[in-house]
This record gives structure tokens, sequence and C-alpha cells, in this order.
């Protein structure tokens, strides 16, 4: 009898597992596996190359320079274009540069990062670059691996896979030192002023993470710290600082003594020390969002988007109260689309607004931004309204657009670059 009993709670106890585990829900969804990508310092610093003119392929950050036109590609290196004519630009050659994201150039030396190192290098011609300095760790990496080296970057792949119901709200999965992004916690979302100049500077966008400021070069360091590098020295750049600011730092706009960090908390400002030093100011604060910021004299210009990496629904345009530089205040609101980079000229602001093309926003009175008008046809990133003359270049996802913005309310298209 006791035997029979026992049998019977076994079968049962088995029956309520086996129940447990056909009622163990699992879901399909799509997840992007993001695979870590390694590379040791001696395949980072391999020569730099000057080859022939290469077609667009993924289109970045954007830099003027003379009558040059600088494209970055992400992470390959940069199209070099003779921007003469802006209605028929010549693309003359691609350098090729591992690891680049930014670029600077003053006194005919372009600066420019190659993953950990600083690159300073020397335009003979459209042929021929030399290597005058390379600055060894500069930058810190994203991370180290003792067995693999340094980390780069990562392979993005999507995948249906099928998840856990308990992860179903998880944005991130973690196998191995491989990462799966859940796109459906994530969300959906899509993929500058001007950076200040001197006369023998150039011009970067609002999405600028490395920026040239007189004889000083600042670059966000992937600590959240700010790298000052000078280069009184010329082609012998040397770090003079490093600035701890805050989490999640992603654009630097330089104007005039200050130093306006555009973060996906908000807006920092600091005052900028004459030896590569910073001060703390004052700050601005949103909610979580990507972000980058323009100013002038008495007023700021923040664009916060929602996205993949965002954490925001919203889409704004804020400006900004500057006057009491300690006491930065909200002034107006304006909502957008998607909106991204900048560019400010005095009564203008064109911003990027991604698949709705480049917004033309009247500032004139600044409490009350007004779209003037629009040019659509493209999803724009980032822009530059190119100093003493009424040029406006935009990075879009298919190319390069540029305009003759002399029409307050409208822009006529010069020129287009077309990603292949």
């Amino acid at each position: 009898m006791k035997k029979n009993i026992l049998v019977l709670i076994f079968l049962a106890v088995a029956s309520l597992l086996t129940g447990c585990i056909k009622d163990r829900c699992y879901e399909e969804r799509y997840v992007t596996r993001q695979t870590p990508v390694y590379k040791t310092y001696d395949e980072i610093r391999t020569p730099v190359a000057m080859e022939a003119a290469h077609d667009l392929i993924n289109p970045g950050k954007i830099y003027t320079y003379g009558v040059y036109l600088l494209v970055c590609e992400w992470n390959e290196g940069i199209h070099l274009i003779d921007n003469t004519n802006p209605s028929a630009p010549l693309s003359l050659a691609f350098i090729k540069i591992p690891g680049c994201t930014d670029m600077a150039m003053k006194n005919g030396i372009l600066y420019v990062n190659n993953y950990t190192d600083l690159l300073a290098l020397e335009i003979i011609s459209a042929t021929a670059i030399k290597e005058v300095f390379r600055g060894q760790n500069f930058f810190k990496p994203i991370a180290q691996d003792a067995g693999n080296g340094v980390l780069v970057g990562y392979n993005y792949k999507e995948e249906l896979e099928k998840i856990d119901c308990e992860n179903l709200t998880n944005s991130f999965f973690f196998e191995g030192d491989v990462i799966a992004v859940n796109d459906v916690a994530m969300g959906a979302g899509a993929g500058s002023a001007d950076g200040r100049n001197n006369s023998t500077g150039g011009q970067a966008g609002s999405m600028a993470s490395m920026v040239l400021d007189g004889s000083f070069i600042y670059a966000i360091n992937h600590d959240n710290t700010i790298v000052t590098i000078n280069l009184e020295a010329g082609a012998q750049p040397i770090v003079v600082g490093e600035t701890t600011v805050s989490a999640d730092i992603e654009t630097l706009f330089p104007y005039k003594d200050k130093l306006f960090i555009g973060s996906t908390t908000g807006m920092f400002i600091y005052e900028k020390m004459g030896n590569g030093q910073f001060k703390y100011l004052s700050q601005f604060m949103h909610l979580t969002a990507c972000d980058p910021v323009v100013a002038n004299d008495k007023y700021a210009y923040v664009t916060i988007h929602n996205g993949t990496v965002c954490g925001s629904a919203l889409n704004l345009l804020y400006v900004i109260d500057i006057e009491d530089i300690f006491n930065p205040k909200e002034l107006a609101q304006l909502n957008l689309t998607h909106p991204m980079g900048m560019a400010l000229t005095e009564n203008q602001l064109y911003v990027c607004d991604s698949q709705d093309g480049v917004r033309i926003i009247d500032i004139a009175n600044p409490s009350t931004p007004v779209i003037s008008g629009t040019a659509s046809g493209l999803a724009a990133y980032d822009a530059i309204a190119v100093n003493n003359s009424k040029l406006l270049i935009v990075s879009g996802t298919d190319g390069i657009y540029q305009y003759d913005r002399s029409n307050p309310t409208f822009l006529t298209q010069l020129s287009k670059i077309a990603k292949k």
C-alpha cells in the first residue's frame, strides 16, 4: 500500500513538473545581436593611406576647411572633396583611417582620431598625404581585453529568436561576450550652428565630439571625460588636461569663452580658463534623450529626440535663456519629428529633422520660434552654415546636400553627393 501511495505521489509531482515545463512561455522577437570586434595595437596603427576617391557608403560627420569639404565615412576614413563650386563638388581622394569618427583642420594639418590615437596629417596633394604626428593613447578605448586587444566596435546582425516571456521587457541579453538587443523593448528610432573657428581653422557641425578651438582641440573620451590637446607646437600636439563632466556626454560646442556640452540628460556650460582647463558654470537638465547644443551670446538651442538608445518619447527644440549664465532657463519649446543636428545663423536656425528634412526656424523672436520653411526629400543628420557665405551643407542618410540659403524661408538645392 505504501508503495502504491509513493508511486501516486511521484506521478503527481512528475505531472506537475511536466505541466510547468509545458507552460513555459516563449515569444519570437527580432533582436539585434552585437558581437564585439577587437584589434591589437599593431592592427590599429597601420600607416594611413591616400586612395582614389570612393563612393559614399555610410557618411557621418562633416567639416569644411577653405575649399575642402571633408566627410567622415564612419570608422573607415575621410572623403576629401574640392568644394570650390558647391554646385559641382569634385571628389578628390579617400584617406583611409580606420576608427575615424571626428576631424578638425588647422594651418593645413588635418587632425583625426584613429581609435585611441590622434593623427596629424599634412595633405600634400590629392594623391599624397604625410603622417607628421601620431599621439598614441591620446584617447581612451571603449574597453580592453588582455587576450583580444582593444575593443573597437561591434558587428550588428538582426535575428529572429525565441525569448523567454520573463525577459520580454529587458533591453539587453548577454551570451558570453555577445550582446543581444531586444528591438521592441528598446523602441524604434532613426539612425550642426557651426563649430566656432578662426582664420586658420575649419568649421564642424553640431554633432561633433572633437572640436577645434583656437590652439586647442577638445575631444570626448569613452569614459565621459573631455581631453584637451594643445596645438601650439604645430605638428607636435600634447595632452594638457582631462575634465570629468557627466555620464553620456555626446557633443561639444565652443563659443567665445564658454564650452557648451550636450549629453543624454541635459546641457552643461563650462568656462574656458585659457590653459586648456575648464570651470563648471551651470547646467540645464531635461528628460533622458539624445541631445546636441548650439549657442550665441544670449540663447542656447538644444534638440532632443527619441530612439534606440535615447530613452525618451520627446522630439523637441528647446530655446534656453543663458543671459544669466549661472541660471539657464527654458524660454520656449517647439515640437518636431526627430530633430538632430543644427546650424545657427543670426535669425535662422536650421534643424535636421531626420526623415522630414531640414527645418528653417525663424528665431528673430527666440521666445516664439516658428517654422518658416522646410527642405524635404532627405533624412537629415547634421548641418553647417558656412561662415561668410550663404552656403548650407547637410549630411543626410543618403548623401551630402548643399543649399543656397539666401532666401530666409526657402533652401535652393545646389548639389547632392549621393550615397551608393
